[in-house]
Order: C-alpha cells, then sequence, then structure tokens
C-alpha cells in the first residue's frame, strides 16, 4: 500500500460533521484504509459519532456501491498546508459524502483554531 498525503490526513482526523446531532462530534471509530491510489483512499467501515453512535457510512448513494474516496481540503487548511477539515467525495460522481476535521471543536460546534477567531461550520 502507497504511503501519501491523503492516508495521513484520514488518520489525523478527530471530528466529522454527524447528521443526527447536527453538530461537529469527535470521531469515536474510523473507517479502515484497505487502499490508497494518489490522493484516492479505499476504505472499509464507518466513521462513528462518539457521542451519539451515528454511523457515516463511506458507502456511495448515487453510485450505489462503495467507492474510492477523496478527501477535498483546501478551503480549510493552515498558511503552512497544514489540514484543518474538508469534504469527503465518492471519486466517481463527487457526491459529498461527509466532512472531516482535525481542530480542537468547542461544545458550541463551533472549529476552534488557537490565537484566531471561531470559525463555523456550514453544512
Amino acid at each position: 500500500m502507497e504511503t501519501n498525503k491523503a492516508q495521513t490526513i484520514l488518520e489525523s482526523i478527530t471530528h466529522f460533521y454527524c447528521d443526527r446531532c447536527k453538530a461537529i462530534r469527535p470521531v469515536k471509530r474510523k473507517p479502515h484504509i484497505l487502499e490508497t491510489k494518489g490522493r484516492y483512499i479505499l476504505c472499509k467501515g464507518d466513521f462513528v459519532c462518539e457521542r451519539c453512535g451515528f454511523r457515516l457510512s463511506t458507502y456511495c448513494e448515487n453510485c450505489k456501491k462503495v467507492q474510492p474516496l477523496d478527501i477535498e481540503v483546501p478551503w480549510m487548511s493552515e498558511p503552512d498546508d497544514s489540514f484543518l477539515g474538508g469534504d469527503v467525495l465518492c471519486s466517481k460522481c463527487r457526491l459529498i459524502i461527509g466532512t472531516l476535521f482535525r481542530p480542537e471543536v468547542s461544545q458550541s460546534g463551533r472549529l476552534k483554531r488557537a490565537g484566531t477567531k471561531h470559525v463555523e461550520h456550514h453544512a
């Protein structure tokens, strides 16, 4: 299996947007990475909300099967290009499956970065 930035990004996330809680929540469990090819990641399993147990599947509703994932991150990164968050997309049809985060998150569901203003997540 290749080692690349996409794999590192998936492994580094700590939070995701939980559709049941309607808030950014810590991830209790992440999908298992089976293979990486370039920027695409083939996974098995779900992202599981630590608070309510909601499972965000890597299954694509449009394609009707599990496709490799693409994590699109340019809209949320530090000036040094370190990952803060991004959308998880189906690599085939580009459906947004979920949104992942790596920052510290306040109880109000806002992203909190040291020395900066709070950034709201808009679903």
